[in-house]
């Protein structure tokens, strides 16, 4: 390790890694990306990356929905209010 580089450059780097961690403990805690029971290499990847691309999505609407930053949703609040807010549009349909 190389010790000569200031604090402040050691805690943005431990930021950067730490946001990465928080991303996959939600890939698998609240996406259950080990949960895919498939024999063949080619459904791994693609549930993987399905998983992914829902992260990603639910990370962007988080962020939409809390520009302020004060409130942090869960991902099932956020898939709740999704399917609330579409209910509420085919209603009107």
């Amino acid at each position: 390790m190389n010790f000569t580089k200031p604090p402040e450059e050691a805690i943005n780097a431990y930021e950067k890694t730490w946001k990465i961690e928080i991303f996959f403990r939600n890939a698998k805690q609240e996406l259950a990306i080990t949960s895919c029971r498939s024999k063949y290499k080619e459904s791994h990847k693609e549930h993987i990356e399905m998983i992914f691309m829902a992260e990603t999505m639910l990370f962007y609407t988080n962020c939409e929905l809390n520009e302020d930053g004060v409130v942090t949703l869960t991902y099932s609040e956020i898939i709740c209010e999704i399917i609330s807010h579409s209910h509420r549009i085919s209603q009107r349909n």
